[in-house]
Order: structure tokens, then C-alpha cells, then sequence
């Protein structure tokens, strides 16, 4: 039960396509059940919105086979609530072995300043978790923050996410920035990836450290926030920066591995990651890392080893980061190799195997 995303997609809606494929072929019957809400006008026009939509989702249980694995996408668990409540009251009466089974990529409430808001959205995650029959995180961080939302025992596995574009393999240049520094980011443009912090750090290099001759390169969906990025298109134009800045926008996996091959230096200053694909993509093309201590990435990013963390939001300490690490050759070296080495371990089939045999031994089915 995951909606069908339209490019450009995120990272977590490639792990979904990559596991609703991969269980087509090891498993008699997938089907993919899809929906969409409309836009939010309001609490109480959501609130039955939702519940007609709940109901409606209810039809494809009498055409479930008598053992069926549920996965659903976390983002929606808000819209599944009464549909597994009603599943799990109802399974038994229909003789049939229905297991739920959320997939988490990251926990929204995580996300959620207001205090309120984010106490609600906590209970209702709780109560989501607790009502699985086995859970699917993409990371040992969200292993251990959903861990810490139960209050009974439910079997969990951590498959890793793969690499959607890979340097692994590939014969990568030799990297010395010359008279440009390119700097590479790639993530939606939102707040969450604290692209604003790093148009600071960027005005920062420039107007303090005296590092004129950078560029960065900034690849994702504009579309997303709209307002957010003509603001830090504002902003870059008001500092007189914004002839450092390219807004590529969204890119083919082509471009994008051209751009992985140009760059100097991967900057990745997220508030928040449940794991962080672009950092393994990165990871992969040898590149050395500027990134924040945020939720998953100190998992992968280990600061002083393969990268430099920074406190997310501080575009201070951003900046310092990327000058020390371009002013460092033996350094980037150094972590251009352990993230090589790091990367050989995000493989598709290798985790998505691992989700295959945990939905079978949970139906007993191997």
C-alpha cells in the first residue's frame, strides 16, 4: 500500500520501486495499492476525507488471498490508521493470515517543531508501530528511533538502501581543485535539507574567507517549496553571490554522475535524515563530505574518518568545514578512499533479500 510517485523522485520512493519489484519476483501474487489524498483544506474536511478513504481501502480485503504480507509507507500512516484497526479486529473472523508490515524511511514526527503537534503525531506513530506485525527501517538510526516507541515485541530488519547512481567501478579523475572549487549538493531545495545554510556558508567563503573562485552546484527538485526557493534565490541575489550558484534543478542520472565527477567536494548540511542516499552516491564516486550530525548521518558519515560534521544549521562552521577540507589534499585523499570503501556496502539485491526472507519467515512461508 505505497502511492506511485511521479518523477522527480525522492530517495525513499526509489527504495519503494526497487522493493516492489524485486517481491514481484519472488512472490506469487504483488499487487500495488494506490491512493491519493487531496490537498489539505482544513482539519475537520481531512479528518473525513481520511475516513472515507479508509473505508474505501477496506474493499481489498475480502479479495486478499488467506495469506497476505500488508506493506504500507509510513509517510501515509496517518490515512492507514482505521484501515488497520479494522484488518487486524477482522483477520480472524475472515480465516485469513493478514500481516501489516510498515516501511520506514524516517519517522515524521522527528520533523515536527511544534510541541503539540509533534506530541500527537508521537502518539500516533506509537500506536502505528505497535499495531505491526514486523517492521522494515532503512537505517540503525531508525531502527533504534522506532525501538524506542514500543511497548511490545515486533521483529524488525534494517535493509539499507542501494545506490541509485554508482562511481563504483568506474575509473574516477584524479581530484586537486585547480582555480574553481566546485562544491556539489543534491537533495530536494527545502528546508529540511538546509539548502539556505548553505547559501550563507557559500557568502561566507566568499565575502570573509576570501575564497572567490567557488561554485556550487545545487541539483534537486525546485518545485517542492516554491517560496523557499525564490527566497534563497533572493537572498543569493541580494549578497551579490549568485554568479557562484548554479540552480541545475532536477537531472537525469546522467547529468547527475557528470556532476559527481566535476565536483570537489560533497556539501550536505540536512537538518534531518533517516539515511542519506546521496551521501552513499557520493560515497561511491570517491568525493570527500561536508555534511551535518543529524539523525542517520553520523552512521555513515564518521567525523575525521570519511568526512567533516558540522551542527545542522551553522553556516559558520559549514563554511570553515569546506575551506579547511579544500586547503587539505592528504585529507580529501584520505576520505576519498574510506568513502569508496564505504559505499561497497549499499547493494540493492543484498538488502531487498534480506526484506524478502523477513516477510517469509514472519508468514512462515519459507
Amino acid at each position: 500500500m505505497m502511492r506511485l510517485p511521479e518523477p522527480p523522485i525522492t530517495g525513499g520512493e526509489i527504495y519503494y520501486i526497487k522493493l516492489r519489484n524485486h517481491l514481484k519476483n519472488h512472490f506469487s501474487s504483488v499487487e500495488n495499492i494506490s491512493w491519493q489524498m487531496k490537498p489539505y483544506n482544513g482539519p475537520i474536511t481531512y479528518l473525513m476525507e481520511s475516513i472515507l478513504m479508509n473505508f474505501t481501502l477496506l474493499r481489498h480485503i475480502r479479495g486478499m488471498d488467506s495469506k497476505t504480507i500488508i506493506l504500507e509507507d509510513m509517510d501515509d500512516s496517518q490515512d492507514l490508521f482505521i484501515f488497520n484497526a479494522i484488518t487486524r479486529a477482522i483477520r480472524r473472523l475472515l480465516r485469513k493470515e493478514i500481516y501489516i508490515v510498515p516501511v520506514i524511511q524516517l519517522r515524521e514526527s522527528d520533523l515536527i517543531k511544534n510541541r503539540l503537534l509533534r506530541s500527537l503525531k508521537l502518539l500516533e506513530e506509537s500506536i502505528f508501530f505497535n499495531s505491526s506485525d514486523g517492521i522494515v527501517v532503512n537505517s540503525r538510526f531508525t531502527c533504534e528511533s522506532v525501538k524506542g516507541t514500543l511497548w511490545r515485541t515486533v521483529d524488525m530488519v534494517i535493509a539499507y538502501p542501494g545506490l541509485n547512481v554508482s562511481g563504483l567501478g568506474k575509473k574516477i579523475p584524479a581530484r586537486s581543485p585547480g582555480q574553481v572549487l566546485h562544491l556539489l549538493f543534491v537533495g530536494y531545495i527545502t528546508s529540511r535539507k538546509g539548502v539556505d545554510v548553505l547559501i550563507r556558508a557559500t557568502e561566507i567563503l566568499i565575502k570573509e574567507r576570501g575564497m572567490k573562485n567557488t561554485i556550487i552546484h545545487i541539483v534537486g527538485n525546485t518545485e517542492i517549496d516554491k517560496n523557499y526557493f525564490q527566497e534563497i534565490k533572493n537572498y543569493s541575489q541580494n549578497a551579490a553571490i549568485d554568479q557562484h550558484i548554479i540552480f541545475h534543478g532536477w537531472v537525469d542520472n546522467r547529468e547527475i554522475e557528470e556532476l559527481y565527477l566535476k565536483a570537489d567536494i560533497f556539501v550536505f548540511p540536512s537538518l534531518m535524515e533517516g539515511f542519506g542516499m546521496v551521501l552513499a552516491e557520493a560515497a561511491s564516486y570517491g568525493l570527500p563530505i561536508v555534511t551535518t550530525d543529524a539523525g542517520a548521518i553520523p552512521y555513515l558519515i564518521k567525523d575525521g574518518v570519511n568526512g567533516i560534521l558540522v551542527p545542522p544549521g551553522d553556516a559558520k562552521s559549514l563554511a570553515l568545514a569546506i575551506e579547511h577540507l579544500a586547503a587539505s589534499p592528504d585529507l580529501r585523499e584520505e576520505f576519498s578512499q574510506a568513502n569508496r570503501k564505504l559505499a561497497e556496502k549499499f547493494q540493492w539485491e543484498r538488502s531487498l533479500s534480506k526484506i524478502t526472507a523477513f516477510l517469509q519467515k514472519l508468514a512462515d512461508l519459507a
